[in-house]
């Protein structure tokens, strides 16, 4: 399974793959892919912190 975050929220949930509502806010909104696929942060299973911290910085320069 993949972990997703939510663009309007930044829920991270396991799913499949990604829904059209966070299941948190009952928003639509964008779903990105915040799952590891390297060693460096613990392979698959786990959520890639750095992909996280990117998108939450991009939503900050997007309020701006």
């Amino acid at each position: 399974m993949e972990h997703w975050m939510c663009s309007h929220c930044n829920h991270i949930h396991e799913a499949d793959a990604p829904s059209e509502l966070c299941p948190s806010c009952g928003t639509k909104c964008e779903m990105y892919d915040v799952s590891c696929y390297i060693p460096e942060c613990g392979g698959p299973g786990h959520i890639d912190e750095r992909l996280v911290m990117d998108k939450m910085k991009e939503q900050r320069k997007g309020q701006l």
